[in-house]
């Protein structure tokens, strides 16, 4: 932080005011759209209401694959708990009979569909539709409960240990006046004091990470700290709190547990119908990381290692790595080594290979519908918050042009984080290039899935700072305006019709064949159960 008098620094923020609670500043001459930073956070806020009902509906549609497949192993469950319960306590027949009726149901029902029938009462639609779906989405349910509650207790060290992050130096004026700022500034937003971790690389960022505020962490690169001048850092900061004080933390623990409860469902089949034994320690981790009390280091471990996993990461040993070898490649696997050494394996196994190309369909959809309908949605309920919390900034600190100060600065400097992919959406702006950040350029955050920025563009937030009163981004935003642009939109947006017509087909043609996949394994399972079970 520069060399600007320690003396002024906390003259602007109105210490003690709650949320909202503040009036506008006085208005002054500025741009044909100026608002109070009140009038913005209202705006945001409703835009974030309606956003989030969409993206609760997005999530649940992305996950309806999952559940279909998931149906037949819960009622193989149920079925089997009966019978053995059978031979202690009879089942009156009267339960029989109706799981007599109900796997009827479906057959019935498809039968009828495939003669063209339109007589089919919706109530029987409406019926097919709970028993083909319903244990589904309700296991899914209690995966992402439990799997977010384990978030909730563990995720903060976690998060931390995987960034790398350390607790600032006594010795260090810039880390000690760090510390400083961020109790100040509590005190002005009316949150707890958070903790402060400084991450040892030249780039320049800043996140805030937990899950609530009574537990969250800044995470400041010393890069930042060497680059902005006090008053930046004090707007950054603000950001930081505004974001944890308004619940942003909660609402990415939810977002992300939603898309790793996918993925560890991905995973447990991928475990017992690939037999691969790489997903079955995963599993295994994940247990562990359940029974493991809050604060062990081993629980950090796994919280690290399940923010890294993705639904796309397949794994390299059992069936896979079979199919592997018998193209040519390396065995994989013990699996893989086995058939080599023991050809006649591969029959054995062959009953298998059809139900993991389901899977890797299953996970192909999962991962298309959630690039394609959740992910933006996410993004654009994310870009809501991350003007919100500008707004919330500009309340506290009473100094807009701080806040874009410190945004056009991250702007021309690079702010990616080493092993950071996952958590692009908790720091002030999208890390970018740096060595080893694992992250692109457009800041795209792995567990939200989206092929669109998990932060809006810098420009657009110093246009909505400018809006509040920023002299410094007005001035900014008027140097960016230039003629070539409306030439250059139409070209891009030509470009990206090109790009997307083939992307299009291809997603179509997958959730074709995955959803038809699903179906009819689904299907062919519950007749199966229904044989033999009952």
């Amino acid at each position: 932080m520069s060399e600007t008098s320690d003396s002024a620094v906390f003259a602007k923020p109105t210490v003690g005011v709650p949320w909202g609670g503040a009036a506008a500043a006085p208005s002054r001459f500025g741009p044909s759209d100026r608002v109070s930073f009140l009038a913005e956070q209202r705006r945001r806020r409703r835009e974030g209401w309606r956003l989030s009902v969409l993206c609760a509906l997005a999530v649940l549609v992305t996950g309806l694959p999952l559940s279909v497949v998931l149906t037949p192993v819960i009622y193989a469950a149920l079925l089997g708990a009966l019978r053995l319960g059978n031979l202690v306590i009879p089942v009156p027949p009267s339960v029989w009979a109706g799981l007599h009726r109900l796997a009827r149901l479906l057959p019935a029902l498809f039968e009828a569909l495939s003669r063209g029938g339109t007589h089919v009462p919706a109530s029987t639609l409406v019926a097919a539709g709970v028993i083909l779906v319903g244990p589904g989405i309700a296991a899914a349910l209690i995966l992402w409960l439990g799997l977010r509650a384990l978030f909730l207790r563990a995720g903060t060290g976690g998060i931390l240990l995987t960034l790398g992050a350390r607790e600032p130096r006594a010795g260090d004026l810039e880390e000690r006046r760090l510390a400083d700022v961020v109790a100040e500034m509590a005190i002005a937003a009316g949150v707890p004091p958070p903790g402060v971790r400084v991450l040892d690389t030249a780039t320049v960022n800043a996140a805030v990470v937990g899950s609530s505020p009574s537990d969250a962490v800044l995470v400041v690169t010393r890069g930042l700290l060497d680059a902005l001048t006090r008053e930046q850092t004090e707007a950054v900061v603000a950001h930081l709190l505004a974001s944890a004080g308004d619940g942003d933390l909660r609402v990415a623990v939810t977002v992300t547990s939603a898309f790793h409860a996918m993925a560890l469902a991905v995973t447990v089949f991928q475990a017992v119908v690939g037999l691969s034994g790489s997903a079955w320690r995963t599993i295994a981790h994940t247990v562990r990381w359940a029974l493991l009390q809050r604060g062990d280091p081993k629980a950090g471990e796994a919280v690290a290692a399940m923010l890294e996993r993705e639904i796309t990461n397949q794994p390299e040993d059992g069936i896979a790595g079979v199919m592997a070898a018998s193209r040519g490649g390396a065995p994989t696997g013990a699996l893989a080594r086995a058939t080599r050494a023991f050809p006649p394996l591969k029959l054995a196994l062959f009953p298998l290979y059809l139900p993991y190309v389901v899977v890797l369909l299953l996970a192909a959809e999962v991962f298309l519908l959630r690039a394609i309908l959740a992910g933006p949605l996410v993004m654009l309920v994310w870009h809501t918050r991350r003007y919100l919390a500008d707004a919330m900034a500009v309340q506290l600190t009473r100094d807009p042009d701080g806040l874009a100060g410190a945004l056009e600065r991250l702007a021309q400097l690079e702010t990616g984080v080493a092993r950071s992919r996952w958590a692009g959406h908790l720091f002030i702006v999208a890390p970018r290039g740096g060595q080893d950040s694992g992250t692109p350029d457009d800041g795209e955050a792995a567990e939200f899935g989206s092929f669109v920025g998990t932060h809006p563009p810098i420009r657009r937030r110093l246009k909505r700072l400018a809006a509040m009163g920023s002299a410094l981004a007005a001035a900014g935003t008027a140097k960016r305006r230039s003629a070539w642009r409306w030439v250059a939109a139409p070209a891009v947006a030509l470009l990206a019709l090109v790009v997307a017509l083939p992307l299009a087909l291809a997603a179509a043609l997958i959730f074709v064949l995955a959803g038809g996949a699903s179906l009819v394994m689904a299907g062919a399972a519950l007749a199966l159960l229904a044989n033999l079970l009952l």
